[in-house]
């Protein structure tokens, strides 16, 4: 599997219409997107959120008070965030 590919989740479909996602991961913490872009930050969103909740924001300041309050199973960064330092 290659790096920049995001693997469909086949096998939790739900023979019920609307419901592509089991529950359990549908609930589970979401993922976090942390991008200035806004037009990346959209693009990931939109990918991910066909198998599970999704949180974006733009600044690494906003990200750090999103997660002082609620949890998040995997975090998108930016690497060169203006607002945060990842060195």
């Amino acid at each position: 599997m290659e790096f920049n590919t995001i693997p469909r989740l086949e096998r939790y479909k739900t023979s019920m219409p609307n419901r592509t996602l089991i529950p359990a991961v549908r609930s589970a913490a979401p993922i976090l997107i942390v991008t200035p872009n806004a037009t990346l930050r959209r693009r990931i969103g939109e990918s991910l959120r066909r198998m599970t909740t999704v949180e974006e924001t733009g600044s690494g300041a906003e990200a750090l008070g999103i997660l002082e309050h609620r949890s998040a199973r995997i975090i998108v960064l930016d690497r060169l965030l203006p607002d945060l330092h990842c060195d």
